[in-house]
């Protein structure tokens, strides 16, 4: 594919970087929208209100979605907590309090209700004999149990967790309505006409249409003019129109819109209010070459629009949390947006599913542990990690009861199991093919990541499980020896039985992202030619790739697989790649069922940075970090790294090698150490 070059020179800072990206992506919204309301401290207990948005997002998507398979397996929110609750000035005056639910005093004093909200909360006024009271909350509808009172009220705030300890809690500041039930901010973009009765946006979004209009419209959107075009019983979505206001009409959901057909009555004025996530720090890359700075920037805004509550599959046909997107959008958000909340929120929901698999899926369940190295590898929030350790090492303790003697991970298929799965609840990618009448090579490399996986994150907290997981990997190594085909240079696809089917590569790139290596030490021939179907396995494919040295052909791969999706128009990038003599719209044998803003396409804004520029966390949350590039054929490149420490800037051309280290961070050139603040630059023939 031919480069185009799109500037002669870098931009001269991290200013100039950002706005250069803007002019050429797709993303139109500022980054941040505006400050929310902060006049209440909510509280919830551990994990509640993460649970109590994955409950939100799941209802909805059912309720819009036409074709949803989702497990049910999800862990859902307690339905009574008791609270306690301290005055530190230790006086008992009457506590006003919002709730979801109904108040039982448990400790001296009285409750009376008050006046009701009107937003489907309980209002109640309590009056405690002493400083300290507790009481317990009941739920309503499935919410998660909730409390509320005035900002700055100088409380402490614990719950009676399981184990019969109370568990102290950090209130949430926010409105008046509980925060698992927001959404993200709207920002307004007005449609324009483009066709008979189709209203048109420059770019995807994800929200609810404003129509001025005198009757209740039909309205049919759409991904593409097609789709909107379409017979409304052939589209993936089911709008449901209610009134804002006389001769103004919406949706009760939000609808993934490039464009609206709207019949029935004759709209004047038709906007949408999109739900964009706000971002604070944003990150971009840039380059010499226009290609790749379109694939990053339509990456980045694929991400920010999957941002919503939780990272979401896509913003049409599935808005459901899967972990699969998650452990990939991890880097894409920390290279993107720094985003370490959103992180943090889909590890807690998913990984308390109530029996089984997560998403139904034995090596989904995999990537959530893999998920937590890269939450502690980019954000570094070993706080989070401490308190989620004990989850973790029971999570991984359940998944090893599956496990043989020598370490094999055997999974068993179970009622929850995902429609897509194969025998045991194993998906791997859509189009994976294994022998299954064998043991998947390429679970066991999953398997033998997480454990390892596990093992550095608990020991990063001193969490006394971390040797059992290095132990159980040390034993699978062993026995996945007898995999490796030292002739063809490839891992066999199953371990136990005679290849039959090649698996497409996926044994081999996922050894070595596992840090599997062969026993004669030489790396996988197929890496040159994974046959990874889908962009999110091909982005797992293209790391391991780069990570075996073979950089360039990592990048080559990049712009051969995802700039189609550009020449085809694409702003967001697509559930599948594009397939010669098929419509660039049909999946699953529906004509409209393709995803084309897809969380799990957004490699690019990770792998990009990492392949051209070689910038990498060494140290947890980028404490430490290494820069390596390999400009290839390119003449410059750029990049800014939002970490929670500050923005790391690179720029690279032929000529310099520039850093900028910002304080609590050190850039390691080999004994070199640059510890931040300090701007350092380099001449290439000193590197």
């Amino acid at each position: 594919m031919t480069s185009t070059p799109t500037r002669l020179a870098p931009p001269s800072g991290r200013e100039e970087l950002l706005a250069a990206l803007r002019e050429l992506g797709p993303d139109p919204f500022p980054d941040v929208s505006g400050e929310r309301g902060t006049t209440h401290d909510w509280v919830y207990a551990e994990a509640d209100r993460e649970l109590g948005i994955l409950a939100r997002i799941v209802s909805e998507g059912r309720r819009v979605g036409r074709h949803v398979d989702y497990s049910e397996n999800f862990g859902r929110p307690a339905e009574h907590v008791r609270f306690r609750r301290t005055s530190r000035d230790g006086t008992a005056g009457d506590v006003s309090l919002m709730a979801t639910g109904a108040v039982r005093m448990d400790s001296g004093g009285t409750a009376e209700p008050a006046p009701a909200t009107g937003a489907g909360l309980r209002t109640v006024v309590l009056h405690p004999a002493s400083a300290v009271l507790e009481f317990t909350l009941t739920s309503e509808d499935g919410e998660p149990c909730a409390v509320a009172e005035a900002s700055g009220t100088g409380v402490e705030w614990a719950f009676l967790a399981r184990d019969g300890e109370w568990q102290a809690v950090a209130p949430r500041a926010g409105g008046s309505t509980p925060p698992h039930r927001v959404e993200e901010p709207t920002q307004r973009r007005q449609m324009v006409p483009t066709e008979a009765d189709v209203w048109s946006l420059a770019e995807p979004v994800l929200g609810r249409p404003l129509i001025a209009a005198p009757e209740r419209p039909t309205v049919v959107p759409g991904e593409s003019l097609a789709e909107a075009m379409a017979d409304e019983r052939l589209t993936e979505v089911v709008p449901e129109v209610v009134a804002v206001a006389p001769g103004l009409w919406t949706t009760v959901l939000p609808l993934a819109i490039s464009h609206l057909r709207i019949t029935g009555t004759q709209a004047s004025e038709v906007a949408v209010d999109a739900l964009v996530r706000d971002v604070p720090r944003r990150g971009a890359f840039l380059s010499s070459d226009d290609t790749l700075n379109r694939i990053w920037s339509t990456s980045a805004y694929t991400m920010r629009l999957c941002m919503q509550g939780l990272v979401v599959d896509g913003i049409k046909r599935d808005r459901m949390p899967w972990i699969g997107d998650q452990a990939l959008g991890i880097t894409a958000n920390a290279f993107a947006f720094g985003d370490k909340a959103i992180v943090q929120d889909g590890l807690a929901a998913l990984g308390r599913v109530v029996d089984g698999f997560v998403n139904g899926i034995a090596d989904y369940s995999l990537w959530w542990v893999i998920a937590h190295r890269a939450h502690l590898q980019y954000f570094g929030d070993r706080e989070f990690t401490r308190r989620e350790a004990d989850v973790l090492h029971d999570f991984v303790s359940a998944l090893a009861q599956h496990a043989d003697a020598s370490g094999l991970f055997r999974p068993a298929s179970g009622s929850d199991a995902f429609v897509g799965a194969g025998p045991g609840s194993v998906f791997i990618d859509w189009g994976y093919r294994s022998d299954h009448d064998g043991v998947p090579t390429a679970l066991q490399m999953l398997w033998h990541w997480a454990l390892e996986s596990a093992s550095e994150v608990l020991g990063a907290v001193d969490h006394p499980g971390a040797g059992t997981w290095s132990e159980l990997a040390a034993r699978l190594r062993q026995t996945l020896r007898s995999a490796w085909d030292g002739d063809a240079r490839r891992w066999r696809p199953t371990i136990g039985t005679t290849v039959v089917d090649d698996d497409g590569g996926y044994a081999d790139f996922l050894a070595q992202l596992a840090g599997v290596r062969p026993p004669d030490g030489r790396t996988a021939e197929s890496l040159q030619h994974v046959d990874a179907q889908t962009p999110f396995m091909r982005a797992f494919a293209i790391q391991a790739l780069a990570d075996a040295g073979e950089l360039r052909s990592a990048l080559d791969r990049i712009r051969s697989d995802w700039a189609p999706m550009l020449e085809q128009g694409a702003k967001t990038f697509w559930e599948d790649f594009p397939e010669p003599g098929h419509s660039p719209w049909e999946m699953y044998g529906r004509p409209f069922g393709k995803s084309l803003c897809h969380a799990w396409s957004s490699g690019p804004a990770a792998l990009l940075p990492q392949i051209v520029l070689g910038i990498r966390p060494t140290g947890y949350g980028w404490s430490e970090f290494v820069v390596e590039p390999d400009l290839g054929d390119l003449d410059w490149a750029a990049v800014t790294v939002p970490t929670a420490r500050g923005h790391i800037g690179v720029t690279a051309t032929r000529d310099e090698l520039t850093v900028d280290v910002p304080a609590g961070t050190t850039w390691v050139r080999g004994k070199e150490r640059h510890e931040g603040p300090v701007l350092v630059s380099y001449p290439f023939s000193r590197l």
